[in-house]
């Protein structure tokens, strides 16, 4: 157990450790000095989160800005810390990258950055392709896509990456390892709009990144499969 709990501590700190600062312009966030719950009971006649639906989290990688919507109305924006290594989708553990994708969340608590919001990375897509790439397992592709069709947490123990969250800490700088950083007072508002959950009333992640990429710029990180087992046979040694 405590072997276990080691692995995920330190599976936590290579997900969302300090990585290369830089600097993120903040302008034209939407109500980003107004009260949350006030916007709602503007809106919606109640401060009541839970009771709505459609609710979304929406992050931009390329903005740097996380927006809270619901049926599709942005309601509040916040900016964001990422990591130096933020364009493009999560592969593998150690790539220092925020997934894209849509996603449930399947935890709210605390971490090493104040509150920690997880979310269900990997998701069937991560999945898929790390079983394609031979990143994974069988028999971790199979626990991934039960844990996401149960709506429970994926496995946090594979070489696609583990326990990427959002969470506080600062949002002054891209310096995480590939978690998304928010300022820690916002990380509180926030935590109020999460419904984990797939229900109808739950809030859906979404993550995504507006950087136009060259044709072939995802395609060439995987065309040698010898290089991504010395990638894994050099985290085995470390």
């Amino acid at each position: 157990m405590v072997k276990k709990l080691v692995s995920l501590v330190l599976s936590y700190a290579l997900s969302c450790g300090v990585a290369m600062a830089q600097e993120i312009d903040m302008s034209g966030f939407a109500n980003h000095e107004k009260d949350l719950f006030n916007i709602i009971q503007d809106n919606y006649g109640t401060k009541n989160v839970r009771r709505l639906k459609n609710k979304q989290i929406v992050v931009d990688k390329d903005e740097h800005k996380l927006s809270l919507v619901v049926d599709g109305k942005v309601l509040k924006e916040y900016k964001i810390g990422l990591s130096g290594e933020n364009v493009g989708d999560k592969y593998f553990q150690g790539d220092g990258r925020t997934p894209e994708g849509e996603f449930y969340f399947a935890y709210t608590g605390r971490g090493n950055y104040g509150l920690s919001f997880k979310f269900s990375y990997p998701s069937i897509k991560h999945a898929k392709r790390g079983l394609k790439y031979g990143i994974i397992t069988e028999g971790e592709y199979k626990r991934i896509i039960r844990a996401n069709k149960s709506c429970k947490m994926p496995p946090q123990n594979t070489n696609l990456g583990s326990w990427v969250v959002i969470h506080g800490g600062g949002n002054e700088d891209d310096w995480t390892a590939g978690c998304v950083a928010l300022d820690d007072g916002e990380s509180h508002e926030i935590k109020k709009f999460i419904v984990t959950g797939c229900s109808e009333r739950a809030t859906r992640l979404v993550i995504k990144d507006t950087v136009e990429k060259p044709p072939d710029f995802e395609r060439s990180k995987f065309k040698d499969k010898d290089k991504m087992k010395a990638y894994f046979d050099r985290i085995d040694d470390i």
